[in-house]
């Protein structure tokens, strides 16, 4: 049984573990108790999808993907 989750991040929240070695440690030791709002989670995969290729679009790709807890990102849009 999947335990609830405690606390729903917000895009803001998510941003500034992106930025701050010390909240992203407090966010990787208590994503069991975690979840993210659906739109928050397209928002950030909306913002990787539109990165130019690089350094920090796979680095926001793989952050993305521990997040959201290895969920599928949307497709991606064909140019």
């Amino acid at each position: 049984m999947v335990s609830p989750a405690r606390y729903l991040l917000d895009s803001s929240y998510l941003s500034a573990a992106q930025r701050d070695p010390a909240i992203g440690g407090r966010l990787l030791d208590s994503l069991a108790d975690c979840a993210i709002a659906s739109v928050v989670l397209h928002e950030l995969s909306y913002g990787v999808a539109h990165m130019p290729a690089g350094q920090k679009r796979r680095l926001l790709a793989d952050y993305r993907r521990v997040t959201s807890k290895n969920r599928p990102a949307p497709r991606q849009r064909v140019s």
